[in-house]
């Protein structure tokens, strides 16, 4: 009888793991321009962020605690080195745009949720 219990008990012991965690692996780009940190599966969305006058990428990812939480939603990061000027002329605004759009078509990024 003990036998039993104990094999039943070990069988719910052995049954009961649980499984380990799939690590999220995200591939980094880097160029002067930006930083890309994205998931290698495909991504749920495309954030897309703007350091503080002067910032660059590095000083985005202290000051703004998002990477664990992108990575564990499958969300891509574009951290820009886009922050010297305070204001953008027209022909800034426009070369920003195609900056961007040129970037997510080249690097295949989700267009869809932006």
């Amino acid at each position: 009888m003990k036998n039993i219990a104990i094999l039943i008990i070990l069988t719910i012991l052995i049954s009961c793991k649980s499984e380990p965690k799939k690590e999220l692996k995200t591939e980094t780009i880097i160029t002067d321009n930006f930083e890309i940190i994205n998931p290698i599966e495909n991504s749920k969305a495309t954030l897309i962020l703007f350091g503080g006058f002067g910032e660059k990428p590095a000083d985005i990812k202290r000051e703004f605690k998002i990477l664990d939480s992108a990575k564990k939603n499958k969300i891509c990061l574009v951290l820009m080195n886009y922050s010297d000027k305070i204001w953008l002329l027209d022909n800034e605004k426009k070369d920003l745009a195609k900056l961007l759009q040129n970037t997510l078509k080249k690097y295949n990024l989700n267009r869809e949720e932006i």
